[in-house]
C-alpha cells in the first residue's frame, strides 16, 4: 500500500507523469517518510461538508516480526508511520473546490529515528488558468536509544 495515494494530495501537482518529474515536488518526504508497506487508510467526510479527515498507517517490515538485533520490526515496529490530515475544501456554485487547506501530522520511526512532523498545505485556484500552491512543513526528529 502507498500512503501517497491517500494523503498529502493537491489538485495541481499530484501526478508525476504530467506535473513534475520528481516525487519530491509532489508529496512531502517528511510527511510520508515510509509510504510503502502493509497498512490501512481511511477518509471520512463530515456529512457532505467542506471538512474531510484522512488517516493512514503503514509498516514497511510487517512481514518480518522479529528484531534484527538493533531495530524492532513487524506491524508496529521500525520503520512505520501514522499520518492524520484534516482538509477544509468548500465547494463553489460549480461544485468545484477552488480553495483547500490541509493540516497534517505524521508520527513515524525510521532506522531508530523518531519523526514528529506537521504541515500545512494550501491551494487556491483564482480561475481555470491561474492557481497557487503553498506548503509549509515543520518537523522534530530525534534519535531514540533502545
Amino acid at each position: 500500500m502507498s500512503l501517497n495515494d491517500h494523503l498529502d494530495a493537491n489538485s495541481f501537482a499530484n501526478d508525476e507523469s504530467a506535473d513534475f518529474s520528481s516525487g519530491m515536488f509532489i508529496n512531502n518526504p517528511l510527511i510520508l517518510p515510509v509510504n510503502d508497506g502493509a497498512g490501512a487508510a481511511i477518509a471520512w467526510n463530515f456529512g457532505g461538508s467542506a471538512f474531510t479527515l484522512r488517516a493512514g498507517y503503514v509498516a514497511q517490515n510487517a512481514s518480518l516480526p522479529t528484531s534484527d538485533g538493533t531495530i524492532n520490526r513487524g506491524l508496529f515496529g521500525d520503520p512505520y508511520q501514522g499520518t492524520v490530515e484534516l482538509e477544509f475544501a468548500p465547494k463553489n456554485a460549480d461544485d468545484a473546490s477552488p480553495f483547500a487547506i490541509r493540516l497534517q501530522y505524521t508520527r513515524a520511526s525510521v532506522n531508530n529515528l523518531d519523526y514528529n512532523t506537521g504541515g500545512v498545505n494550501l491551494e487556491w485556484a483564482f480561475n481555470k488558468a491561474i492557481a497557487t500552491l503553498f506548503c509549509c512543513k515543520f518537523d522534530f526528529i530525534c534519535t531514540i536509544s533502545r
